[in-house]
């Protein structure tokens, strides 16, 4: 799993992209079944302090505890944030 990290309303630039969408195929193809590898997702956050931020991923609003499920690769979560390529 690729995550980006992006505050507030930021989003990834064209560059980044292209980058990153060439990443996630190889890493795809290296795990056409999906057992490791999940994706590549933009997480923004709205405050450093996280226990007060609110935060989306790949555009779709999640609450922290979805979050933490998240970062413990939880398949119900992860079937509902499909990978941005």
């Amino acid at each position: 799993m690729l995550i980006e990290l992006k505050f507030d309303d930021s989003w990834i630039g064209y560059a980044q992209m292209k980058t990153f969408r060439l990443i996630d195929k190889i890493l795809k193809a290296g795990d056409a079944e999906g057992n490791r590898y999940k994706g590549y997702f933009v997480l923004q956050y709205t405050d450093e302090n996280w226990d007060q931020s609110t935060f989306t991923i790949n555009r779709i609003p999640i609450t922290k505890t979805d979050l933490i499920k998240f970062f413990l690769f939880d398949n119900e979560i992860l079937k509902t944030i499909p990978s941005i390529f």
